[in-house]
């Protein structure tokens, strides 16, 4: 791996511990170089969290569009649930979820519109597939729901339960049996009868 890529992971695992907070020196110390240098390798501490982010939101929507081709011919039931089931794990693994959680929190303006910009197109290519998943299932009759307010709540609950799994790491909570509950309650609420 060269020193830009390995300065990338360090300041990724910074963010994630310390969200924009973290130093120029520890990442420097982290990548054992000294401070000054990280300078030859990018201009900013901006441009450096910019291309986490954006890093972060890139590998997120190919690791979509690799499961999506992969459920391809899939009723949309299962389809749906097996998302269900991948974004939790996608974001279960590793240090994700607090990546992810550290961007909703940046406060630099131009870091901030960044991550907002970004989410925005990631969110929009991700909705029209989740919509086009729904349209299947309603033409097949396998779903009685397939407007947007289903596709919201399905969003709701993914979004609900990363929360969850955020605030429940390290505890004695059963968060699996959460999850399925979830699962459950929305399968039930939008298939066809």
């Amino acid at each position: 791996m060269d020193k830009k890529e390995e300065i990338l992971n360090a300041a990724a695992a910074l963010f994630t511990a310390e969200g924009c907070a973290f130093s120029m020196s520890a990442l420097a110390q982290a990548v054992n170089i000294r401070t000054p240098s990280l300078y030859s390798h990018f201009e900013s501490k901006e441009q450096l969290l910019a291309l986490v982010i954006r890093r972060a939101i890139a590998e997120c929507r190919a690791s979509l569009e690799r499961f999506a081709r992969a459920q391809a011919g899939q009723p949309a039931g299962a389809r749906l649930e097996a998302l269900f089931w991948h974004l939790l794990g996608y974001f279960g693994e590793d240090s994700r979820l607090g990546l992810w959680k550290n961007m909703m929190l940046v406060n630099e303006p131009t870091l901030r519109t960044l991550c907002l910009e970004e989410l925005l197109k990631q969110n929009a290519w991700f909705t029209r597939r989740l919509t086009r998943c729904f349209r299947d299932g309603a033409h097949s009759g396998e779903l009685r729901r397939a407007d947007r307010g289903a596709v919201a709540l399905y969003y709701s609950m993914i979004q609900g339960l990363l929360d969850v799994m955020l605030l429940s790491r390290g505890g004695g909570f059963n968060f699996d049996a959460y999850a399925h509950r979830a699962w459950d309650a929305f399968w039930d609420g939008v298939r066809a009868r």
